[in-house]
C-alpha cells in the first residue's frame, strides 16, 4: 500500500480506480423497514448464492417494472375519464 506522509501522519492514497468506481456508484444509504428487512431475508434464503445486494437491485428493479405499469394503467384511464366527458 502506498502511503503519503502529512503533517506528521500516515495516509493512505487515493486509489484512483476505487475513486472511479464510487463517482459512478454512489453509494446509498437506505434503512430497510421491518416488513422489507422480512422480504430481503426471505429472498435471501431461497438464493443464497445471491448477495443482499443482488436481492435489494432485484426488488428495485421488479418495483420499477410495477410502477411504469401502474403509470400506464393510471394514463388509459385518464384517457378514458376524458374521452367519456
Amino acid at each position: 500500500m502506498t502511503a503519503t506522509k502529512e503533517s506528521g501522519s500516515l495516509q493512505a492514497a487515493p486509489n484512483t480506480s476505487l475513486r472511479k468506481f464510487r463517482e459512478r456508484n454512489p453509494r446509498i444509504d437506505y434503512y430497510p423497514s421491518a416488513e422489507a428487512r422480512v422480504a430481503i431475508a426471505r429472498l435471501h434464503q431461497q438464493y443464497p448464492s445471491h448477495s443482499i445486494s443482488d436481492v435489494v437491485n432485484a426488488l428495485v428493479l421488479e418495483g420499477r417494472q410495477a410502477f411504469a405499469a401502474a403509470r400506464t394503467e393510471h394514463s388509459a384511464a385518464e384517457c378514458s375519464e376524458a374521452k367519456r366527458a
